[in-house]
Protein backbone atom coordinates (compact mmCIF):
# COMPACT_ATOMS: atom_id res chain seq x y z
CA UNK A 1 0.00 0.00 0.00
CA UNK A 2 1.31 3.15 -1.29
CA UNK A 3 1.98 6.14 0.92
CA UNK A 4 -0.79 8.33 -0.86
CA UNK A 5 -3.46 5.65 -0.42
CA UNK A 6 -2.80 5.34 3.89
CA UNK A 7 -3.43 9.02 3.45
CA UNK A 8 -6.22 8.65 1.24
CA UNK A 9 -7.97 5.87 3.68
CA UNK A 10 -6.68 7.75 6.89
CA UNK A 11 -9.10 11.27 5.66
CA UNK A 12 -12.00 9.04 5.01
CA UNK A 13 -11.64 7.43 8.07
CA UNK A 14 -10.86 10.96 10.10
CA UNK A 15 -13.99 12.70 7.86
CA UNK A 16 -16.46 9.39 8.85
CA UNK A 17 -15.27 9.87 12.42
CA UNK A 18 -15.99 13.73 12.33
CA UNK A 19 -19.24 13.50 10.74
CA UNK A 20 -20.61 10.61 13.62
CA UNK A 21 -19.28 12.83 16.42
CA UNK A 22 -21.23 15.46 14.97
CA UNK A 23 -24.31 13.42 14.20
CA UNK A 24 -24.08 11.94 17.76
CA UNK A 25 -23.83 15.38 19.99
CA UNK A 26 -26.18 17.06 17.81
CA UNK A 27 -29.62 17.63 19.46
CA UNK A 28 -31.93 14.80 18.10
CA UNK A 29 -35.73 15.00 17.19
CA UNK A 30 -37.69 14.27 20.52
CA UNK A 31 -40.80 12.62 20.59
CA UNK A 32 -42.90 14.50 22.98
CA UNK A 33 -46.61 15.19 22.62
CA UNK A 34 -48.70 16.52 25.31
CA UNK A 35 -52.67 15.43 25.37
CA UNK A 36 -55.24 17.63 27.47
CA UNK A 37 -56.82 17.12 29.33
CA UNK A 38 -55.36 13.99 30.70
CA UNK A 39 -58.98 12.71 33.10
CA UNK A 40 -62.01 13.32 32.71
CA UNK A 41 -64.18 12.63 36.08
CA UNK A 42 -67.75 13.49 35.91
CA UNK A 43 -70.79 11.83 37.71
CA UNK A 44 -73.98 11.04 34.54
CA UNK A 45 -77.35 10.60 34.54
CA UNK A 46 -78.76 7.20 32.32
CA UNK A 47 -79.08 8.06 28.69
CA UNK A 48 -77.10 11.41 29.45
CA UNK A 49 -74.93 12.41 26.27
CA UNK A 50 -72.03 15.01 26.48
CA UNK A 51 -68.77 16.02 24.45
CA UNK A 52 -65.21 16.54 25.46
CA UNK A 53 -62.37 18.20 23.03
CA UNK A 54 -59.19 16.61 22.91
CA UNK A 55 -56.44 18.47 22.24
CA UNK A 56 -53.12 16.87 21.02
CA UNK A 57 -50.20 19.08 20.51
CA UNK A 58 -46.75 18.57 18.70
CA UNK A 59 -43.53 19.34 20.89
CA UNK A 60 -41.30 17.95 18.28
CA UNK A 61 -39.74 19.53 15.36
CA UNK A 62 -41.08 17.23 12.80
CA UNK A 63 -44.42 16.42 11.24
CA UNK A 64 -46.08 13.95 13.54
CA UNK A 65 -48.96 11.26 13.09
CA UNK A 66 -50.98 9.58 15.85
CA UNK A 67 -53.74 7.48 16.03
CA UNK A 68 -56.40 7.33 18.39
CA UNK A 69 -57.94 4.43 20.34
CA UNK A 70 -60.19 3.42 23.07
CA UNK A 71 -58.81 0.82 25.57
CA UNK A 72 -60.48 -0.28 28.66
CA UNK A 73 -57.90 0.07 32.03
CA UNK A 74 -57.43 0.19 35.63
CA UNK A 75 -54.63 1.12 38.08
CA UNK A 76 -52.18 -0.82 39.77
CA UNK A 77 -51.53 -0.67 43.41
CA UNK A 78 -48.89 2.48 42.81
CA UNK A 79 -51.32 3.75 40.73
CA UNK A 80 -49.50 3.17 37.50
CA UNK A 81 -51.84 3.14 34.55
CA UNK A 82 -52.57 -0.65 33.26
CA UNK A 83 -54.36 -0.93 29.68
CA UNK A 84 -56.26 -3.14 28.60
CA UNK A 85 -57.34 -3.90 31.89
CA UNK A 86 -60.42 -4.45 33.95
CA UNK A 87 -64.08 -4.01 33.00
CA UNK A 88 -65.05 -3.26 29.16
CA UNK A 89 -68.74 -1.88 29.70
CA UNK A 90 -67.38 1.85 29.33
CA UNK A 91 -65.28 1.60 26.09
CA UNK A 92 -68.56 0.77 23.80
CA UNK A 93 -70.31 4.38 25.25
CA UNK A 94 -67.12 6.30 23.63
CA UNK A 95 -66.54 7.83 20.06
CA UNK A 96 -64.04 9.85 18.46
CA UNK A 97 -64.70 11.81 14.71
CA UNK A 98 -60.92 10.98 13.98
CA UNK A 99 -59.24 7.69 14.96
CA UNK A 100 -55.92 9.32 13.10
CA UNK A 101 -54.10 12.79 13.32
CA UNK A 102 -51.41 14.05 12.01
CA UNK A 103 -49.64 17.35 13.79
CA UNK A 104 -47.12 19.80 12.55
CA UNK A 105 -44.68 21.28 14.78
CA UNK A 106 -46.11 23.50 17.32
CA UNK A 107 -49.22 23.10 16.72
CA UNK A 108 -52.44 21.49 18.11
CA UNK A 109 -55.01 19.11 16.49
CA UNK A 110 -58.67 18.33 18.16
CA UNK A 111 -60.69 15.59 18.48
CA UNK A 112 -63.90 15.57 19.57
CA UNK A 113 -65.34 13.18 21.82
CA UNK A 114 -68.29 11.88 22.56
CA UNK A 115 -69.89 9.62 25.82
CA UNK A 116 -72.96 8.15 25.29
CA UNK A 117 -74.17 6.75 28.78
CA UNK A 118 -77.13 4.24 28.07
CA UNK A 119 -80.47 4.45 29.28
CA UNK A 120 -80.21 0.57 30.77
CA UNK A 121 -76.84 0.69 32.17
CA UNK A 122 -76.19 0.03 35.74
CA UNK A 123 -75.22 2.66 38.40
CA UNK A 124 -71.51 2.53 39.67
CA UNK A 125 -68.02 3.73 38.60
CA UNK A 126 -66.71 2.89 35.32
CA UNK A 127 -63.41 3.69 33.63
CA UNK A 128 -61.94 3.96 29.86
CA UNK A 129 -59.13 5.92 28.57
CA UNK A 130 -58.51 7.02 24.67
CA UNK A 131 -55.37 6.12 23.80
CA UNK A 132 -52.90 8.17 21.77
CA UNK A 133 -49.83 6.10 20.33
CA UNK A 134 -47.63 6.23 16.63
CA UNK A 135 -49.18 5.51 13.62
CA UNK A 136 -46.09 4.18 12.74
CA UNK A 137 -47.28 0.63 14.24
CA UNK A 138 -45.20 1.12 17.54
CA UNK A 139 -46.85 -0.18 20.39
CA UNK A 140 -45.52 2.89 22.86
CA UNK A 141 -48.00 4.36 24.24
CA UNK A 142 -47.34 8.07 24.26
CA UNK A 143 -50.31 9.72 26.47
CA UNK A 144 -53.89 8.65 27.44
CA UNK A 145 -57.19 10.69 28.56
CA UNK A 146 -59.00 8.68 30.96
CA UNK A 147 -62.22 8.91 31.17
CA UNK A 148 -63.93 7.97 34.80
CA UNK A 149 -67.76 8.03 35.27
CA UNK A 150 -70.19 7.73 38.52
CA UNK A 151 -73.32 7.12 36.79
CA UNK A 152 -75.71 7.98 39.34
CA UNK A 153 -79.13 6.07 40.57
CA UNK A 154 -77.99 3.66 42.97
CA UNK A 155 -74.52 4.71 43.96
CA UNK A 156 -72.63 3.17 46.78
CA UNK A 157 -69.58 4.67 48.55
CA UNK A 158 -68.04 2.25 51.04
CA UNK A 159 -64.61 2.20 51.88
CA UNK A 160 -61.53 1.37 54.50
CA UNK A 161 -57.54 1.16 55.07
CA UNK A 162 -56.93 -2.26 54.68
CA UNK A 163 -53.27 -1.31 55.74
CA UNK A 164 -52.11 1.26 58.11
CA UNK A 165 -49.09 0.40 59.36
CA UNK A 166 -45.34 2.37 59.97
CA UNK A 167 -41.49 0.14 59.27
CA UNK A 168 -40.27 0.33 62.64
CA UNK A 169 -41.32 1.08 66.36
CA UNK A 170 -37.59 3.64 67.32
CA UNK A 171 -36.86 5.96 65.41
CA UNK A 172 -34.18 8.68 66.09
CA UNK A 173 -34.74 12.69 65.33
CA UNK A 174 -34.67 13.90 61.57
CA UNK A 175 -35.04 9.72 60.87
CA UNK A 176 -37.14 9.60 57.63
CA UNK A 177 -40.51 7.42 58.74
CA UNK A 178 -42.25 5.41 55.89
CA UNK A 179 -46.01 5.11 56.80
CA UNK A 180 -47.50 1.47 54.64
CA UNK A 181 -51.18 3.03 53.59
CA UNK A 182 -53.54 0.57 51.85
CA UNK A 183 -56.79 2.45 51.41
CA UNK A 184 -59.66 -0.29 50.12
CA UNK A 185 -62.73 1.58 47.88
CA UNK A 186 -65.21 -1.11 48.64
CA UNK A 187 -68.43 1.00 46.83
CA UNK A 188 -69.07 0.83 43.75
CA UNK A 189 -68.72 4.40 43.35
CA UNK A 190 -65.06 5.75 42.23
CA UNK A 191 -63.70 7.81 44.46
CA UNK A 192 -60.36 10.52 45.49
CA UNK A 193 -60.08 10.31 48.56
CA UNK A 194 -58.16 13.53 50.41
CA UNK A 195 -57.36 13.07 54.02
CA UNK A 196 -54.21 13.56 55.99
CA UNK A 197 -52.19 11.46 58.88
CA UNK A 198 -53.01 13.12 61.82
CA UNK A 199 -49.61 13.11 64.46
CA UNK A 200 -50.43 12.80 68.77
CA UNK A 201 -47.60 13.40 71.40
CA UNK A 202 -49.25 11.79 74.44
CA UNK A 203 -52.98 13.14 74.04
CA UNK A 204 -51.68 16.37 72.28
CA UNK A 205 -52.29 17.38 68.30
CA UNK A 206 -48.77 18.40 67.09
CA UNK A 207 -49.70 18.10 63.44
CA UNK A 208 -50.62 16.54 60.35
CA UNK A 209 -49.23 15.27 56.58
CA UNK A 210 -51.07 15.39 53.82
CA UNK A 211 -52.58 12.12 52.24
CA UNK A 212 -53.29 12.04 48.59
CA UNK A 213 -52.53 15.53 47.85
CA UNK A 214 -52.35 14.84 44.00
CA UNK A 215 -56.17 14.17 43.85
CA UNK A 216 -55.48 10.32 42.40
CA UNK A 217 -58.63 8.49 42.00
CA UNK A 218 -59.50 4.66 42.98
CA UNK A 219 -61.50 3.26 40.93
CA UNK A 220 -64.69 1.18 42.04
CA UNK A 221 -63.58 -1.97 43.94
CA UNK A 222 -59.93 -1.38 44.12
CA UNK A 223 -57.43 -0.63 46.59
CA UNK A 224 -54.36 1.47 46.20
CA UNK A 225 -50.96 2.13 48.10
CA UNK A 226 -50.47 5.87 48.95
CA UNK A 227 -46.80 6.29 49.98
CA UNK A 228 -46.29 8.48 52.59
CA UNK A 229 -43.11 9.81 54.30
CA UNK A 230 -42.45 11.92 57.17
CA UNK A 231 -39.37 13.74 58.77
CA UNK A 232 -39.30 13.14 62.39
CA UNK A 233 -38.10 16.87 63.05
CA UNK A 234 -39.97 16.24 66.57
CA UNK A 235 -37.82 15.35 69.78
CA UNK A 236 -38.03 12.31 72.26
CA UNK A 237 -41.15 11.17 73.00
CA UNK A 238 -43.92 8.73 72.18
CA UNK A 239 -46.35 9.47 69.00
CA UNK A 240 -49.67 8.04 67.70
CA UNK A 241 -50.88 8.82 64.37
CA UNK A 242 -53.55 8.04 62.91
CA UNK A 243 -55.02 7.89 59.03
CA UNK A 244 -58.47 9.78 58.34
CA UNK A 245 -59.68 9.97 54.38
CA UNK A 246 -63.42 12.13 52.73
CA UNK A 247 -64.32 11.82 49.70
CA UNK A 248 -67.92 12.66 48.66
CA UNK A 249 -71.18 13.02 50.20
CA UNK A 250 -69.18 13.31 53.47
CA UNK A 251 -67.91 9.58 53.18
CA UNK A 252 -64.85 9.15 56.00
CA UNK A 253 -62.80 6.36 56.31
CA UNK A 254 -60.61 6.44 59.58
CA UNK A 255 -57.49 4.00 60.17
CA UNK A 256 -56.27 1.96 63.03
CA UNK A 257 -53.93 4.19 65.23
CA UNK A 258 -50.48 3.11 65.40
CA UNK A 259 -47.71 4.01 68.08
CA UNK A 260 -44.01 4.40 68.01
CA UNK A 261 -41.27 6.26 69.46
CA UNK A 262 -38.71 9.06 68.89
CA UNK A 263 -35.75 8.52 70.75
CA UNK A 264 -32.39 10.41 71.42
CA UNK A 265 -29.53 8.20 72.41
CA UNK A 266 -27.43 10.44 73.04
CA UNK A 267 -29.63 11.65 75.73
CA UNK A 268 -31.43 8.11 76.49
CA UNK A 269 -27.86 6.39 77.00
CA UNK A 270 -26.49 8.73 80.59
CA UNK A 271 -29.90 8.53 81.77
CA UNK A 272 -29.94 4.69 81.32
CA UNK A 273 -26.27 4.43 82.49
CA UNK A 274 -27.04 6.52 86.06
CA UNK A 275 -30.68 4.49 86.31
CA UNK A 276 -28.48 1.30 86.34
CA UNK A 277 -25.99 2.44 88.98
CA UNK A 278 -28.33 4.06 90.96
CA UNK A 279 -29.82 0.18 91.12
CA UNK A 280 -26.64 -0.92 91.64
CA UNK A 281 -25.95 0.83 94.86
CA UNK A 282 -29.55 1.14 96.10
CA UNK A 283 -29.18 -3.26 95.97
CA UNK A 284 -25.44 -3.20 97.62
CA UNK A 285 -27.25 -0.41 100.69
CA UNK A 286 -30.09 -2.53 101.17
CA UNK A 287 -27.60 -5.81 101.49
CA UNK A 288 -25.00 -4.09 103.29
CA UNK A 289 -27.05 -1.22 105.65
CA UNK A 290 -24.88 0.94 107.50
CA UNK A 291 -23.75 0.29 110.89
CA UNK A 292 -25.42 2.46 113.82
CA UNK A 293 -22.99 3.76 116.21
Amino acid sequence: MTNFTRSVLWSISSLALAVFLVWSVSPQPVVALVVVPNRVTQAVDLGETFNKKIRITNETTTDQSYTLSLQPFEFGLRGELLLNQGSTAAVSWLSLDQTQVSVVPGQTAEVSLTVIVPADAQSGGYAAAVVVSPATGSTEVVTSTQIMLNVKGGLQQAAKFSVFSVDDTVYTPGQQIQFQVEFENTGNANLTPIGQIDLYRGEDWIGDIPLNPKKQLVLAGATRNFDVTWNSTLGFGKYTAQATVNAENDLQAESQPVSFWILSWERVIPVVVALITFLIAASVLLRHPAKQN
